[in-house]
């Protein structure tokens, strides 16, 4: 079911994308990054079947740790390529730069701390009591849809600070939200009313960092190399 009316939007989004979205007048010719693309796949998928078939494997047992090794070295081939072909997928001394770096470390545990509260928090909703609230899959959801709301409305309003204090003041602002908001929910999380209003906060601290952290790369690195950061 939540695939299937998802699809409406999909669709929605790509005509939009065809009639309203502007070509940019930056053009920067290059080839595809074929042996980068495959190698970077083959560390992704790897490592995503060892974390997804791990627990039924076994986190020791070879396939688990014969995946996880394979994922590490084909890593590692990704860098020695990227750092040596002359059009490449992500750019490495892009991602050097001090700006560029340090945002992409805090997006990634931004990013991670939020698919892993919002994995949990399902878990919670579907859980019998006392531990959950015995929830079916759908009203889990629905729990998240204020949320989710907030954050539509929270993106708009970062821009505006950014816009006018700059990009540095709305991360710290949204991180120690973000860390408020982790903190409550890990304390109160009893109700239904408690984790709703938490993950609220947390849809503050998000629409802060994330939307600061994509200025911070774009004022960070010029026009011409921007489509090649993994932010």
């Amino acid at each position: 079911m939540t695939y299937h009316t998802v699809i409406p939007l999909a669709i929605g989004v790509t005509l939009l994308a065809i009639y309203k979205l502007q070509e940019s007048p930056i053009r920067n010719p290059s080839k595809v990054d074929v042996i980068g693309a495959t190698t970077f796949s083959v560390a992704i998928l790897t490592f995503l079947v060892a974390m997804t078939e791990g627990e039924r494997w076994g986190w020791t047992s070879l396939n688990t740790l014969g995946l996880i090794a394979t994922s590490l070295a084909f890593f590692v081939l990704f860098i020695l390529i990227e750092s040596r072909v002359r059009d490449p997928m992500i750019d490495l001394g892009v991602l050097s730069k001090r700006n560029v770096f340090f945002t992409n470390i805090a997006a990634f545990v931004v990013g991670l701390g939020m698919f892993m509260m919002f994995q949990s928090i399902t878990y919670l909703a579907r859980m019998p009591p006392p531990v959950g609230f015995g929830s079916s899959i759908f009203e889990a959801g629905l729990l998240q849809v204020p949320s989710s709301i907030i954050l539509l409305a929270v993106g708009p309003l970062a821009e505006r600070l950014v816009s006018k204090r700059g990009a540095k003041l709305p991360v710290v602002l949204g991180s120690i939200v973000l860390s408020i908001s982790f903190y409550f929910i890990y304390v109160f999380h009893y109700t239904q009313a408690q984790v709703v209003f938490g993950l609220i906060l947390i849809s503050v601290g998000i629409g802060l960092v994330m939307v600061s952290m994509i200025n911070i790369v774009i004022q960070s690195v010029r026009s011409s190399r921007r489509g090649l950061l993994p932010l």
